[in-house]
């Protein structure tokens, strides 16, 4: 029995995009059995409020997808597709099951409300099972393989306290749980994906064949790194992340050449009772009312066949490590050698998955000299290619700095320009003085309006040569309201958006190990510095990174308080004042109504900016807050 385990590249709300991406592999499954594809493939992953608009469209699509199927003659296999279902004038998140000339389906009936997932607003909750009961021919006895049933779930089914993983074993004995997913990514979710399954798996003496995306719905990743777990929780196959890849999975095979008793297996109430305890009557309640349909499919294969091994099997334990604690999480060589490729490869995926999806091939950069534009240039050179990197000195950039930059440029063989903003600058800064009488003193306005210079350059370029202007400001930056509204902060999307400064750091180690030294060490060693006057450095204007970090980090993605954050940096021997704290949070909460109006950061963290923080713009309620 072939499992085929599409993981192909969505493009959000195209419908035709993906529809057609199936049609384009049917030639590839049929030799298959199973064809399974993601969590709402049809339309991506997640068109929000477009849901409400594509019905009749939907309808159309699926509709014409069974009659191929029919028309290519591979109605005795089994296709799995995530899609919305639209019935009784509601919405349900959908595996659309086609066999045999029919559509079976099961609707998803745990709907995330959390982060970035806003289910709960387009979709209402599934109340029934579907089983695909596999009956073996005779023929087939002597290689011991006998009947068993499978099972359709949708991710956050997985997920929940209540996952019905337990009920469906209890019930109806489910030796293989397929999952379609729409699980983001984020540096360490391999390794939380993987600790649910191998434990269900163990718990259950079940399979998980877990399907996931791979697309960007905006400054969400999907990863794809779908799994085919075994019974004891040992991966059988990971499959490779940010990358399209179909796996044709034999489960005959396995099941016949393994040692395992896989049968054998009943899940009794009491196996209930362990996982449950005194919930077990809610969690048997819940389901009471769950109606289930069977789908009944006969291996049809030569015995010749059983002889095929499986192929590109591999551990993933060379590729994915354990999730970093806190204790190393800020530990630069710790995370370099474990996260700095897969953070690498997420920001290369995103940025020419969003070139690719808004229709744009060119991308221009503002090049201070600094380490931030300086990974942005890099990443976004590798992943657009037609890059054009722009170098806009004043006086008050060094000399040092503006060779910097000329020397990334040629170590990427990319062409630039400078264009001298300091006379145009002087000038324009003159007239406003003179014509707002306002005095000389040299303060923050002036330094922002070399910014919005900057962003003024950029965007008409921009606009002449059909480009997108790509922002460099980090999440230490961001969180701190520490850039120039209308200034470095324009552009359509900021790779570093997600990556406190620390990581910034060491992504440009991690590149420049990739790629020979391409970052010259003046810009990794140098201190950071705007160069908005005259030797001006970051740590003038905010806290040192290494405890700027920190705080940020504690505050936004763990929820802790000054007490707590306080002793957990005492063990660092950092000494963290109420009056440091206080600032730090001050500036965080003073800053919304900047942060609302960046560019678009790509999620890597447990809390992004773009869609999981949901604070009050208007700040008055900031002194009671920072009083709690």
């Amino acid at each position: 029995m072939i499992i085929s385990l599409s993981q192909l590249k969505f493009s959000n709300a195209n419908i035709n995009h993906n529809f057609n991406k199936i049609i384009q592999n049917l030639e590839k499954f049929y030799q298959s059995d199973i064809i399974i594809f993601p969590e709402l493939f049809l339309i991506g992953y997640l068109p929000a409020d477009l849901l409400f608009q594509y019905k009749h469209t939907v309808n159309l699509k699926i509709n014409e997808l069974k009659s191929i199927i029919k028309k290519k003659k591979l109605t005795d296999k089994i296709f799995i597709l995530g899609a919305p279902l639209y019935k009784d004038n509601k919405i349900y998140n959908s595996a659309f099951i086609f066999f045999n000339n029919k559509i079976y389906n099961y609707n998803k009936i745990f709907l995330p409300n959390y982060g970035v997932f806003d289910e709960k607003r387009y979709f209402h909750q599934g109340d029934n099972f579907i089983i695909i009961k596999v009956c073996n021919q005779k023929r087939l006895n002597k290689f011991k393989l006998k009947d068993f049933n499978i099972a359709v779930l949708i991710c956050e089914d997985i997920w929940d306290d209540f996952s019905p993983v337990y009920f469906l074993k209890y019930k109806y004995n489910i030796l293989v749980f397929i999952v379609i997913n729409a699980s983001p990514f984020e540096i360490d979710k391999q390794s939380k994906r993987l600790n649910i399954l191998k434990t269900k798996a163990n718990q259950t003496n079940s399979f998980f064949i877990y399907v996931n995306n791979l697309g960007l719905f905006d400054d969400v990743i999907f990863d794809g790194n779908s799994l085919v777990i075994d019974n004891k929780g040992n991966i059988i196959n990971n499959l490779t992340p940010f990358k399209e890849e179909i796996f044709h999975f034999d489960l005959s095979y396995y099941l016949i050449n393994s040692n395992h008793n896989y049968y054998n297996s009943k899940f009794s109430q009491s196996d209930l009772k362990k996982i449950f305890k005194n919930k077990t009557k809610d969690y048997l309640n819940f389901y009471k009312n769950f109606t289930t349909k069977f789908v009944d499919f006969e291996i049809k294969i030569d015995s010749n066949e059983l002889k095929i091994k499986i192929n590109n099997a591999y551990s993933i334990n060379n590729r994915i490590k354990d999730s970093p604690n806190d204790d190393n999480y800020f530990n630069s060589n710790h995370l370099e050698d474990q996260k700095y490729e897969i953070i690498y490869n997420a920001l290369v995926f995103s940025i020419r998955e969003y070139f690719r999806n808004s229709g744009f091939n060119k991308a221009v950069i503002g090049l201070s000299g600094g380490i931030d534009s300086a990974v942005c240039l890099v990443l976004a050179k590798k992943a657009v290619d037609n890059v054009i990197p722009i170098i806009m000195p004043t006086k008050f950039n060094k000399q040092s700095s503006i060779d910097d930059a000329i020397k990334l440029c040629n170590n990427l063989n990319i062409n630039y320009f400078i264009i001298n903003i300091n006379d145009f600058y002087f000038n324009l800064r003159n007239i406003l003085l003179k014509g707002f009488n306002f005095s000389d003193d040299f303060d923050l306005a002036d330094e922002n309006l070399q910014a919005r210079i900057r962003a003024i350059i950029l965007m008409y370029y921009a606009n002449k040569n059909n480009a997108l202007v790509v922002a460099t400001s980090n999440k230490s930056e961001v969180s701190m309201g520490y850039f120039t509204l209308y200034g470095d902060s324009i552009g359509s999307i900021a790779p570093l958006k997600d990556l406190y400064k620390f990581q910034v750091y060491g992504l440009a180690n991690y590149i420049n190990k990739k790629y020979d030294n391409v970052i010259p060490i003046e810009i990794i060693q140098k201190e950071p510095s705007a160069e908005l006057r005259e030797n001006q450095k970051d740590e003038d204007d905010i806290p040192k990174y290494y405890v700027l970090d920190k705080v940020l980090y504690y505050h936004l993605e763990k929820k802790l308080d000054y007490n707590q954050i306080k002793n957990i940096l005492k063990n660092q021997n950092i000494d963290l004042t109420k009056d440091l704290y206080l600032n730090i949070m001050n500036r965080i909460y003073k800053n919304e109504y900047k942060r609302y109006q960046t560019p678009l950061g790509f999620k890597i963290s447990e809390l992004s900016f773009t869609k999981e923080r949901r604070v009050p713009i208007l700040n008055s309620f900031t002194n009671d807050l920072l009083v709690n």
